[in-house]
């Protein structure tokens, strides 16, 4: 029997930007190590995302590096429906079985620089952050399946911020900057052969790849022991989107589609932090609110345009909330060469709902534990503080009980149904080095 061999062949050319390793963890060991927040050390490099105003005070040129490894462990999603009559061409049969919540290990890097300009009388700062071995993964996921599309693929992309720090005086500080992202798009034309026949088929494929921007602002007021600042992030949307035409011979089945994603997305972010400083000790805090209104599932959506090949049914319905993330923290100097650190953070799921209706997008709300200890020390001649950061995100348990019929509303069982639990933890270990050159 002859099999129509027309696939998804061009998922191929995903490559795209998402809130990052910055947003979840940190920007380097030691803002890991007090749950992803910004502190009162000018030359700290991975204050470029928290507060980079702040780098404006910076008088010393410094690089620093970190090695994340991430672990993810989520509770198995056993004995479930995976098949009903919205995507099982055997309708009305039923099947039962597992979805895979085996997350890989991610392992990443950062790099932090801070550049102060006698000239301009500020100072640059840039952060890099990305997966070691590879630039970007994408992955849009199960299209009926139960997935948590806040882990899935969320850290492993390339990011980069830019930041220009000027004091306005020695109480106040502002910057200007912004992170990239990039929008992919692609023409494919192909001629597919269906299986017996002589010869092959053949594609034409066409991409073309843009940076896109977003602003980052910055300002402090600090006096005396007291440090106070707000941070903006704009809104970035990572799209791809690929026009796909063509036909099969023999059969002559045309097809005339658009395949669309929003596989990441970086909300609007207005961070608001004190700090406190006297003696040996930093006390650190900091709220973060998020605005995920455009936020949209990263599940390829396929748009008809013409021919025979059906749109998406495209059943869920995304319904998200603006979320505060409260962030608390302390840095101890034992001695002028080593410190200790922690940190706690709670973070709300953006997803409202409780994942009962149609859609594969599950997340929950988030405790985040962390500490950390750094030591200073001279390598070759060189300042070197060494620093090892290690956090525990504990996901509240919660079950999801699916409600009565089909996505498409017809007499059924749901996919995901009867019901199953969501939880389980996230644990990051971050290990990094900040030479003072």
């Amino acid at each position: 029997m002859k099999k129509l061999t027309f696939t998804t062949f061009i998922v191929i050319f995903t490559t795209t930007s998402f809130a990052s390793i910055q947003d979840f963890f940190g920007t380097s060991a030691s803002t890991a190590s007090v749950s992803g927040m910004g502190n009162s050390n000018p030359s700290n490099g991975g204050n470029n995302y928290y507060l980079p105003a702040i780098l404006g005070y910076s008088k010393s040129n410094t690089a620093e590096y970190s090695f994340f490894n991430i672990e993810h462990s989520f509770p198995a999603i056993d004995n479930i429906v995976t098949k009903n009559g919205t995507n099982n061409s055997d309708a009305p049969i039923t099947d039962y079985g597992p979805t895979g919540t085996k997350y890989e290990t991610v392992t990443a890097h950062a790099i932090n620089i801070v550049v102060p300009s006698n000239k301009l009388g500020g100072a640059f700062g840039f952060t890099y952050t990305g997966p070691i071995t590879y630039l970007v993964e994408t992955n849009s996921g199960n299209a009926y399946l139960p997935e948590y599309v806040m882990y899935r693929s969320r850290y492993k992309r390339t990011a980069m911020n830019l930041n220009y720090a000027h004091p306005v005086n020695q109480n106040i500080s502002i910057s200007l900057g912004f992170h990239m992202g990039l929008q992919i798009s692609s023409d494919v034309e192909s001629n597919m052969s269906l299986n017996g026949n002589d010869y092959g088929s053949n594609a034409y494929m066409k991409t073309k790849t843009a940076p896109a921007f977003a602003g980052i602002f910055s300002c402090l007021y600090r006096n005396n022991n007291h440090l106070t600042y707000l941070t903006y992030h704009q809104e970035m949307k990572s799209n791809i989107s690929s026009k796909t035409y063509g036909l099969t011979n023999n059969l002559s089945v045309a097809f005339d589609v658009n395949l669309e994603s929003l596989l990441y997305y970086d909300p609007q972010i207005f961070r608001v932090g004190y700090n406190y400083k006297k003696s040996r000790i930093e006390l650190l805090s900091a709220v973060e609110y998020q605005m995920w209104g455009n936020y949209r599932s990263p599940v390829i959506h396929v748009k008809r345009n013409s021919g025979g090949i059906i749109s998406s049914d495209d059943y869920e319905s995304i319904n998200t909330k603006n979320i505060l993330i409260p962030k608390i923290g302390t840095r101890f100097s034992w001695s002028n060469n080593l410190k200790t650190s922690a940190g706690f953070g709670y973070r709300p799921t953006p997803l409202s709902g409780d994942f009962s209706g149609a859609g594969n997008s599950i997340d929950c709300d988030k405790y985040i534990y962390s500490l950390g200890i750094s030591y200073l020390a001279k390598t070759f001649g060189v300042e070197t503080e060494y620093s090892i950061g290690g956090q525990y995100h504990q996901l509240e348990e919660t079950t999801v009980s699916k409600s009565s019929n089909m996505e498409n509303g017809d007499s059924g069982l749901k996919i995901g149904a009867s019901n199953y639990t969501i939880g389980g933890n996230v644990t990051t270990i971050a290990i990094g080095a900040q030479l003072t050159l």
